[in-house]
């Protein structure tokens, strides 16, 4: 099996945040840092949040389509393992309060 190839750009509709690419499919994430920042999901693009370090990340789609949505948790290991951090939890909804990170593990993939 062949290992996919991702790469990142800068984001310009989230403060600080990166968009994620993947060679061979049309998938792309954005990257949105919510500690600080407001943000708000789009309707009809898949969400997964994960917590690099002390920074709470949100993960979407753009323009998701079907075949796309198989590769999302890779690539969000990827950007996890980029970024330092092997052993990252991803969480199929948000959390809302930060001791839910580590108490709540209900939404973990």
């Amino acid at each position: 099996m062949r290992e996919k190839i991702f790469w990142i750009t800068s984001s310009q509709r989230c403060p600080d945040g990166d968009i994620i690419y993947a060679q061979g499919s049309g998938l792309r994430i954005r990257v949105c840092r919510l500690n600080g920042y407001s943000w708000i999901p789009t309707p009809r693009e898949v969400q997964l949040y994960c917590l690099i370090g002390d920074e709470m990340l949100a993960f979407e789609t753009i323009a998701i389509k079907p075949d796309d949505a198989r590769d999302m948790a890779g690539a969000v290991r990827w950007y996890a393992t980029y970024h330092g951090s092997d052993e990252t939890l991803i969480y199929t909804q948000q959390p809302q309060l930060a001791h839910n990170y580590l108490q709540d593990r209900s939404h973990i993939l």
